[in-house]
C-alpha cells in the first residue's frame, strides 16, 4: 500500500466509513474522486491544506489502487480531529455535488456564427459603453438543457447510457411525425430579468415545439435519476413534470467579464450592463435558420480541438 504523508490538515470523502478510531487518530475510507482532488498530487494537498489550515492535525493517505482502496488518517488531539472530520464531511458533500458536465445543443453552424459576429460588431460600434468581454466565445455558442453533477465513474457511466437511450428513443418518435420541423430558426433577443438597465444575460430566442419537448424530456429524466447539479432549475422544483426548459442561446453575460478582466485596465468589475438600446434596436433581430444540431453530453472543464466543451456523447437529431 502506498503511503503519502502530509503533515498538514487533510480533507476526507463523504463515504465517511470509520475503520479504526481512538483518542489520537482516526482512519476513514475516502473515494477515488476525493483522493484525486485532495491527495494525489502536491497541488491537490495544498488545496486541502488551505481548507483546514487553522486545525492542528497531521494527515496521511494510504492508497492501494489495484484494490480500489483509499484511506485517510487524521492524527492529533481529539478536539482537533473532530473539527477536521466535520470539515472533511462538508467538503465531501460539496465534492459530490459539483457542476461537472452539461447537456447542450451546440450552435456552431457557419451561418449562425457569421450572423452572431455581425450582431456583435453592430452592438460594439453603436454602444461605446458595452465591453467586448460581455460576448460569448463564438466557439462555445450553445443552448444548455441540463447542468449535471457526475463526480464519480458510476454516475457518469449511468448518465451516459441513459442519455443515449432516452435521446435515441425520443428522436425515433420525432422521425415518425409527419410535421416534424427539420429546421431551427434563431430570431429575436431577450433578457433573463425584467430590468434592461440591470441585465446580466442577453440571449437569442429559439421557438420550436419539438425542441421544447425534447429538452423537457431529457431534463426530467436527468432530474428523476438525480444527476442534476443542485444549481440547475429542475433540481429545485417540486413538480418537475410541469417545468419547461427555457430555450435560450446566451449571447452576452456579465459573468464573462471575469474571463477578460485585465488589472491594467483598472476598470471596476460590473455585475450588470444596460441592454435598453440593444433591445430597442435589435429586439426582433433575425440571426439564421439552420438544420438541427446534435444533442450532446459534454464535460464542463475540458475543451476539444475545436474549442467547444469536450464531447462524451453526441446524438444527431
Amino acid at each position: 500500500m502506498q503511503n503519502n504523508e502530509l503533515n498538514v490538515n487533510n480533507e476526507n470523502d463523504e463515504s465517511n466509513l470509520q475503520t479504526f478510531t481512538d483518542d489520537s487518530f482516526v482512519v476513514k475510507n475516502i473515494s477515488k474522486e476525493f483522493y484525486d482532488r485532495y491527495g494525489r498530487s502536491n497541488r491537490a494537498r495544498k488545496r486541502f491544506y488551505s481548507l483546514i489550515r487553522p486545525i492542528k492535525v497531521d494527515v496521511s493517505f494510504d492508497v492501494n489502487e489495484s484494490e480500489n482502496e483509499y484511506l485517510l488518517k487524521i492524527s492529533g488531539p481529539k478536539s482537533e480531529i473532530d473539527k477536521a472530520t466535520m470539515l472533511v464531511k462538508q467538503a465531501s458533500q460539496q465534492l459530490r455535488n459539483r457542476f461537472t458536465h452539461l447537456i447542450t445543443i451546440p450552435f456552431l453552424h457557419d451561418d449562425f456564427i457569421k450572423a452572431y459576429l455581425d450582431f456583435k460588431e453592430k452592438i460594439l460600434n453603436e454602444n461605446s459603453d458595452i465591453d467586448e468581454c460581455l460576448f460569448q466565445n463564438p466557439k462555445k455558442l450553445h443552448m444548455t438543457i441540463s447542468c449535471l453533477s457526475l463526480e464519480d465513474d458510476k454516475r457518469l457511466t449511468d448518465a451516459r447510457e441513459i442519455f443515449k437511450k432516452q435521446c435515441s428513443d425520443y428522436i425515433e418518435k420525432f422521425n415518425n411525425v409527419n410535421n416534424f420541423e427539420r429546421r431551427l430558426q434563431i430570431k429575436a433577443i431577450d433578457i433573463m430579468n425584467d430590468n434592461p438597465r440591470r441585465t446580466n444575460v442577453l440571449y437569442a430566442k429559439i421557438e420550436n415545439d419539438n425542441l421544447q419537448n425534447l429538452a423537457n424530456h431529457i431534463a426530467n429524466v436527468m432530474a428523476t435519476n438525480e444527476f442534476l447539479y443542485s444549481g440547475d432549475k429542475f433540481a429545485n422544483e417540486s413538480d418537475q413534470q410541469q417545468q419547461q426548459v427555457k430555450l435560450h442561446l446566451t449571447l452576452m453575460n456579465s459573468s464573462y467579464l471575469r474571463r477578460g478582466f485585465n488589472k491594467k485596465r483598472r476598470k471596476p468589475m460590473m455585475r450588470y450592463f444596460d441592454s435598453t438600446e440593444i433591445l430597442n434596436n435589435y429586439g426582433d433581430y433575425f440571426f439564421s435558420e439552420i438544420d438541427w444540431p446534435p444533442i450532446q453530453l459534454n464535460e464542463l472543464h475540458r475543451t476539444n480541438q475545436f474549442g467547444y466543451y469536450n464531447v462524451l456523447e453526441s446524438i444527431q437529431i
